[in-house]
């Protein structure tokens, strides 16, 4: 195992209010709630997904693993009914051995929903 891991990103948004409306629906449908919100940030995932509201946005690919592979679909379809972008339909992967979906949001950030067998 590593002795290092990631803990907490924030994923860069213009629109922070429009961003957050659509996380907000993709984490309930996953059932998890907001976590925590200021003036330009809100938090999901305890803290460890953040949105950060920024004027110029460079789109990143951030992966969001998930401990069922039915909420790969679950957040896909989240994200479809938010007005998000496919970018990769729900399913198996078998050269990575994980059930992925991708999609892109507002600012063209890639997101993935991914479980591994």
């Amino acid at each position: 195992m590593s002795k290092v891991r990631l803990g907490h990103f924030s994923l860069p948004v213009t629109n922070l209010l429009k961003s957050h409306n659509a996380y907000k629906q993709i984490f309930a449908a996953l059932g998890e709630p907001e976590f925590m919100e200021y003036p330009k940030y809100v938090g999901y995932l305890k803290g460890d997904f953040g949105l950060l509201e920024e004027p110029k946005v460079v789109p990143i690919h951030a992966a969001i693993k998930v401990m069922d592979k039915h909420l790969v679909k679950i957040g896909y379809d989240a994200a479809m009914g938010v007005g998000f972008t496919c970018n990769g339909k729900p399913g198996l992967r078998s050269e990575w051995n994980c059930e992925m979906s991708f999609f892109k949001d507002f600012d063209n950030n890639r997101l993935e929903f991914y479980y591994e067998y």
